[in-house]
């Protein structure tokens, strides 16, 4: 009798603690681990995803769920809800019915639907980017006023700090920065939004990743983005030098990243924190060049000083592909993260620094699947 009690005891606290989750960007890179990793663990989801002509929005998430374990969605199928909406839509493309739906019933939301394509329109990245997470708040805070408490968890980037030079605390936001790309001063005043919202009483927690890379295991990943990009770059020899000597990065494979963002999510107890998920390490640029040169078998740029770089002797595709690229990126920053990674310890995560062999698999993939 006293075993069926338990039983029975841990069955109901299994249904408590299991959460009805509302999700963006469920077809993107950290959207679509992240519902692998709420479905394994139990939760309800309800994801907001576009149809495109090719594929209905249900497909379009099945497909990336599926990318990373075909096992989870034949297992958890019956707690995943695609609803077909856009972000940047008036009621974020849903009927009133779904609507209503969501509101009623969802305890969480991670909102994690960008572009992140450092320079694409303006008035896109601000309809997606800064007005698709308006829409996302103020779904928070009519939740909010009909008196349910609903915590929202919003992806940002580490890259809102800009041109900022120094250390930048994970209390930190305006600084008096500049911004090169259009995609970090939209996630800068996603951010501002986010603030907003806060001092209405909302339960709003921020993530600042850095550049995010594939698969820690596998280096597996369906975005080829960013390091990617600059990465290919450098295989094109293009380039007779690079002014990149001395700079470092922040990489965190998708996996731990989401993994982190699960655990703290599930732990925290204090309300409108901004967390930096990222290694306590940064890494070299010339470490990666390294690695890449030898993998994919190109030439090494000449690495050198910023300051000692002359432009002037550059083609007019040549200036605008750096400008893209490496010019676009504050080097000279010092990122905090010690509250983040203090906290992730506490709970038995620790995010390693990147290194070779983590790099060999990410530019292996890479490869394999690029040329």
């Amino acid at each position: 009798m006293a075993v069926i009690t338990v039983v029975l005891f841990l069955a109901q606290y299994q249904i408590k603690m299991s959460k009805t989750i509302f999700l963006t960007g469920s077809t993107g890179l950290i959207g679509s681990y992240l519902l692998k990793i709420f479905l394994q663990n139990g939760h309800k989801v309800y994801t907001l995803s576009r149809g495109k002509t090719d594929k209905n929005a249900h497909d379009r998430t099945v497909e990336a769920l599926r990318f990373w374990d075909k096992e989870t969605f034949m297992r958890y199928k019956d707690n995943m809800f695609v609803l077909e909406g856009d972000i940047g839509e008036d009621n974020l493309g849903l009927d009133a019915q779904s609507r209503e739906l969501v509101r009623s019933n969802v305890d969480e939301i991670f909102h994690c639907a960008a572009i992140t394509d450092l320079n694409r329109p303006l008035p896109e990245m601000k309809r997606v980017n800064i007005e698709g997470t308006r829409k996302m708040l103020e779904l928070g805070f009519e939740t909010h006023k009909t008196g349910r408490q609903v915590r929202l968890n919003h992806i940002s980037t580490a890259y809102v700090y800009g041109s900022y030079q120094g250390r930048f605390k994970e209390t930190d936001l305006n600084v008096g920065q500049k911004f090169e790309t259009n995609y970090e001063e939209s996630k800068y005043q996603a951010e501002l939004l986010v603030e907003e919202y806060r001092q209405k009483g909302l339960w709003i927690d921020i993530y600042r990743p850095p550049i995010v890379i594939g698969d820690s295991l596998t280096g597996k990943t369906f975005q080829f983005k960013h390091i990617y990009q600059f990465i290919n770059l450098c295989g094109l020899e293009i380039f007779d030098s690079l002014p990149v000597l001395g700079a470092r990065v922040s990489l965190i494979p998708v996996d731990l990243l989401s993994e982190a963002i699960y655990r703290i999510s599930e732990n925290t107890k204090k309300k409108n924190r901004n967390y930096h998920v990222f290694p306590k390490k940064l890494i070299s640029i010339e470490e990666i060049i390294d690695i890449a040169s030898r993998l994919m078998h190109f030439k090494k740029p000449q690495l050198i000083l910023a300051a000692d770089f002359h432009m002037n002797s550059l083609t007019p595709a040549q200036k605008a592909i750096l400008r893209s690229a490496v010019l676009s990126i504050n080097f000279k920053i010092n990122l905090e993260s010690d509250y983040t990674n203090n906290f992730l310890n506490n709970l038995g995560l620790e995010i390693p620094n990147i290194n070779d062999a983590l790099l060999t698999k990410v530019v292996t993939y890479f490869i394999r699947k690029s040329y």
